[in-house]
C-alpha cells in the first residue's frame, strides 16, 4: 500500500510566495515544464520530438471535447502544483483541482454521474477501488519514482472515441494506473492500451479539448 501523503491545499501554494530559485533547471525540470505547456495546447515542431507514442484509446459517452477539457483540467492543476512545489517556476498561477475530481477520489459526497460512473469502470476493469486525491497528485512529484511517462496530448480518433498520447520514454510496459483513474473519472468508457505509434500517427489526428 502506497503511503499516505500530506499535499498542500491550493491556498497554501498560492500564498507561498515567489521566492523560487528557478534560474538554473535540471533536465528533469525542464521537461516538466514542458509538460505541462503540452496540457493546454497541441505540441508543436520539437526540435528533438520523441521517436514514437504511447497511446490509450478511449471510449465515452458524451461530448468528446467536454470530456478532453476536463482530463486536461485535472492533469493540469497537477503539473501546476508539481511545477510550484518543486520552486521550478515562480509565476506559474495554479489552477485548482477540479471539485469533480477531488469528489471521485473521496468516494463520497456530491460526485458527478460521468465521474461516479468512470470510476465504476476502473474498478470493473481490475485496476482497484480508486485512489485518494493526495496519493495520485503525488505521483506527478518530481520526486516520485513511479511515473515514468509525460503527456503529450489527447485527440480525435473517431466518433466517441479518443487517442490518448503519452511520451513513454522508450518504455514498452509502464505503471499507468494513476492516468487512468484521471481518463475514467473524466467520463471514460472503457481506456485500452497502450500501444506504441511512431509520431504520424499523432499527427494526422486533432487536437481535443484544446485551449483557444
Amino acid at each position: 500500500m502506497e503511503k499516505e501523503r500530506h499535499m498542500p491545499t491550493d491556498g497554501e501554494l498560492a500564498d507561498s510566495g515567489g521566492d523560487f530559485l528557478d534560474e538554473f533547471l535540471s533536465e528533469e525540470e525542464e521537461a516538466l515544464l514542458d509538460e505541462r505547456d503540452r496540457i493546454d495546447s497541441r505540441p508543436g515542431d520539437d526540435p528533438a520530438p520523441p521517436p514514437g507514442l504511447s497511446r490509450f484509446l478511449i471510449e465515452l459517452d458524451g461530448s468528446a471535447e467536454e470530456y478532453a477539457a476536463r482530463l486536461r483540467a485535472v492533469l493540469g492543476a497537477a503539473l501546476d502544483r508539481s511545477v510550484l512545489e518543486g520552486r521550478i517556476d515562480s509565476q506559474v498561477v495554479p489552477r485548482p483541482v477540479p471539485a469533480w475530481f477531488t469528489a471521485a477520489c473521496a468516494g463520497d459526497g456530491p460526485v458527478p454521474d460521468f465521474a461516479r460512473a468512470g470510476a465504476s469502470h476502473y474498478t470493473e476493469a481490475g485496476h482497484g477501488n480508486g485512489w485518494s486525491l493526495d496519493n495520485w497528485l503525488w505521483r506527478f512529484e518530481l520526486d516520485c519514482p513511479f511515473r515514468t511517462w509525460s503527456w503529450w496530448d489527447v485527440t480525435h480518433t473517431a466518433p466517441g472515441t479518443l487517442s490518448l498520447w503519452l511520451d513513454a520514454h522508450g518504455e514498452d510496459a509502464f505503471a499507468a494506473d494513476d492516468l487512468r483513474w484521471a481518463a475514467y473519472t473524466a467520463g471514460a468508457r472503457t481506456v485500452t492500451g497502450p500501444t506504441h505509434h511512431r509520431l504520424p500517427a499523432w499527427r494526422a489526428e486533432p487536437s481535443a479539448g484544446v485551449v483557444g
